[in-house]
């Protein structure tokens, strides 16, 4: 009976965790995380598998690594600083007028 109750611990324990993975690779692919979760608890890890090699779903268009990583290579200049002053170019523009003012 004892080896009945691990196995069951273990079975349950995958189901979770591939199901839980498959959830995941299917949002990331822009698809139903239900989908995942079925196929990762009812067919392991080939389950998530499979969910990672099927089509982008039509739910969510990721921009592709190159475009965000240009976000950060030359982040947007503030809005804020424009509201204050129309013609501060900069911040050290923006700056100077500050202290042009005191």
């Amino acid at each position: 009976m004892e080896d009945l109750t691990i196995l069951f611990v273990i079975g349950a324990a995958g189901i979770a965790l591939f199901g839980g993975f498959g959830s995941w690779v299917a949002s990331q692919k822009g698809r139903q995380p239900v989908e995942g979760m079925m196929l990762g608890a009812v067919f392991g890890p080939l389950g998530v598998l499979i969910e990672a090699l099927l089509p982008q779903g039509p739910g969510r268009n990721r921009p592709s690594k190159s475009s965000r990583s240009d976000f950060w290579s030359q982040p947007p200049e503030p809005t804020w600083l424009k509201e204050i002053d129309p013609t501060a170019d900069s911040t050290e523009n923006w700056l100077k007028e500050l202290e042009k003012k005191r």
